[in-house]
């Protein structure tokens, strides 16, 4: 995934992960009451950015039901979930920070790290399976491409 697919900003973001998560509690359209509500804004504004994500293609709209996350959406999640894993990792067992500080260095980072420089981190860290939180980290293909060169 590069760098180029990353056009939105971290409001984007924000309301990407709701839809994202609602999708995988098995909720998989929302209106945009509930998302106004998690990110205490009005529902006008929410409609705002969920129709601009429409636009962008990282969202679809179900006209008299509300939004769901697209595939692209999806993809865009996930390698921010590899993103924020991976960096969480590097600085609990490589920096020694505490999991609480790890956590929010990560969250500040995860959107301006490129998946080439991830990808990277991760074979640094031995493809690590899970973050210091007990989540599974996604890897990606060319993470694993790369696995046979950097790990010899």
């Amino acid at each position: 995934m590069s760098q180029k697919e990353f056009k939105f900003n971290e409001r984007d973001a924000r309301y990407l992960w709701i839809i994202y998560s609602a999708y995988e509690s098995s909720v998989p359209v929302l209106g945009p009451s509930e998302v106004s509500e998690q990110l205490s804004v009005s529902k006008v504004t929410a409609y705002q950015e969920l129709r601009k994500l429409v636009a962008m293609g990282y969202a679809i709209h179900v006209p008299s039901k509300g939004f769901m996350i697209s595939e692209k959406g999806t993809q865009i999640v996930r390698q921010l979930i590899r993103n924020h894993r991976i960096l969480e990792t590097f600085f609990v067992h490589v920096l020694n920070m505490p999991l609480d500080e790890a956590c929010s260095n990560a969250r500040s980072l995860e959107f301006a790290a490129r998946a080439e420089f991830i990808d990277r981190l991760c074979a640094f860290l031995g493809h690590p399976s899970y973050c210091p939180h007990g989540y599974e980290i996604p890897h990606s293909e060319n993470c694993y491409k790369r696995r046979g060169k950097d790990d010899e």
